[in-house]
C-alpha cells in the first residue's frame, strides 16, 4: 500500500474507528504540493471543479479525500507560494473534524529555491524558515486544539523551523511535528533549547535510499520506510510503503550512510564563511546564465560552472554530487 491505497482503503472508515496515524501525516503533507499557481489566499477555499483534470498526483488524492467520510469537511486554509529573488516559500492549512494540519511545500525548481537549500548549510534563520515561524503563529486559531505540523523535503525542515521558537500557548496544542525527508539544522541550533524541546514531538522519516533528511544535524529517532521506487526517486512519499496506517520498516542503504558521513564530514571542515562564499559564487554563475529553473541546467553546463568556481577539486566534487541529488 501507497498513500492512494490507503486513503481509498481507510476513506470511509472515520477517526474514532481508526485513529489518527503517521499515514495521515503523509496525506496532509503531499496537499502542500497543490499546483495552485504562485498566489496567495487567505481564509478558507476549495479548487475549482475543473481543477481535477489536472494531471498531478496531490489534485488527485485531494478529490478522493472530499469524496471521503475520514476526511469529511476537509477545508483548505490560507495558502501561500512565494517564488522571487531571494525566497521560495509554500505553506497550506488543512482542517478537517479537530484536526488542524500546517503543511510546509519542499523545494521547487526555482533557481531561487535550491539556493535557499544550500544557504541551509551556513545561515540560520534562511528567509523561508522565517516565513514559516511567522505562518505557523499568524494561522494557528484559538479553536485549533489538536495540531500537527509538518512537511515534506525542505518542508519538514520549515515544520521543525517554525516550532523552534514558537509560543508555549500554541506548542502545548501540538501533538505532533513531522519531518519527512527533510534536511536538518547547522551544530548550534541542533544544540539549542527550541531544538531540545522540538524533538520530544518530532517524528521523522527516511526512505532506505535517502538523500535529503540525511544533511545537516538532526534527530536520531527517526524511522527507515520502505519504497516501491529505486535510488534518489525514493524521496517521493507518494512511493513511501504502508500496511494500514504503519509505515513499513526498511533499513538505511550503505549510500546513504556514506554520503551522510561524506556531506557532514566535508562541512565540519568548512567554515561557515567559507560555505557562503562557495554557495554565492556558485550560484551568481548561474545567474549569469539568465536561467529561472533548475529544468532550464543542463549537467554538462552545471559541470562547467563548477569549473570556474576557485575552490579545491574535492568541494568541486562535492558540490557536483549536491547538485545531482537535489536535482532528482
Amino acid at each position: 500500500m501507497n498513500i492512494n491505497d490507503y486513503v481509498n482503503y481507510y476513506k470511509n472508515v472515520s477517526f474514532s474507528e481508526y485513529t489518527w496515524n503517521d499515514m495521515d501525516n503523509l496525506v496532509c503533507a503531499a496537499l502542500a504540493y497543490l499546483p495552485l499557481g504562485k498566489k496567495k489566499i487567505d481564509g478558507y477555499f476549495l479548487p475549482e471543479k475543473n481543477f481535477k483534470k489536472k494531471n498531478n498526483l496531490s489534485v488527485a488524492l485531494l478529490y478522493d479525500l472530499l469524496d471521503s467520510t475520514r476526511y469529511k469537511g476537509l477545508e483548505l486554509w490560507d495558502y501561500v507560494n512565494l517564488v522571487n529573488d531571494d525566497t521560495q516559500f509554500g505553506a497550506i492549512t488543512i482542517r478537517f473534524g479537530e484536526v488542524c494540519y500546517v503543511a510546509f511545500r519542499g523545494t521547487d525548481n526555482s533557481i531561487t529555491g535550491w539556493k535557499e537549500d544550500f544557504e541551509l548549510g551556513y545561515d540560520f534563520p534562511v528567509n523561508a524558515q522565517k516565513m514559516a515561524k511567522e505562518y505557523l503563529e499568524s494561522h494557528i486559531k484559538d479553536n485549533d486544539k489538536v495540531i500537527y505540523v509538518g512537511g515534506h523535503s525542505k518542508g519538514g525542515n520549515l515544520a521543525m523551523a517554525s516550532v523552534l521558537e514558537i509560543s508555549d500557548n500554541i506548542f502545548k496544542r501540538i501533538r505532533y511535528v513531522y519531518n519527512n525527508d527533510g534536511p536538518g539544522f547547522l551544530r548550534d541550533i541542533f544544540n539549542s533549547k527550541g531544538f531540545k524541546r522540538l524533538d520530544k514531538k518530532l517524528k521523522m522519516f527516511l526512505p532506505e535510499n535517502s538523500v535529503v533528511g540525511i544533511l545537516l544535524n538532526n534527530t536520531n529517532k527517526y524511522q527507515v520506510v520502505k519504497s516501491n521506487e529505486i535510488g534518489f526517486r525514493q524521496h517521493d512519499l507518494f512511493s513511501w510503503l504502508c500496511f494500514g496506517g504503519f509505515l513499513i520498516n526498511g533499513k538505511l542503504s550503505i549510500f546513504s550512510i556514506k554520503a551522510r558521513k561524506v556531506f557532514n564530514n566535508w562541512l565540519e571542515r568548512q567554515n561557515l564563511d567559507r560555505r557562503k562564499k562557495l554557495v554565492e559564487g556558485f550560484f551568481e554563475l548561474i545567474r549569469l546564465t539568465g536561467v529561472k529553473n533548475f529544468d532550464e541546467l543542463k549537467l554538462s553546463n552545471i559541470n562547467r560552472l563548477i569549473a570556474n568556481i576557485n575552490i579545491d577539486e574535492l568541494s568541486k566534487k562535492i558540490l557536483k554530487e549536491a547538485i545531482i541529488i537535489f536535482s532528482k
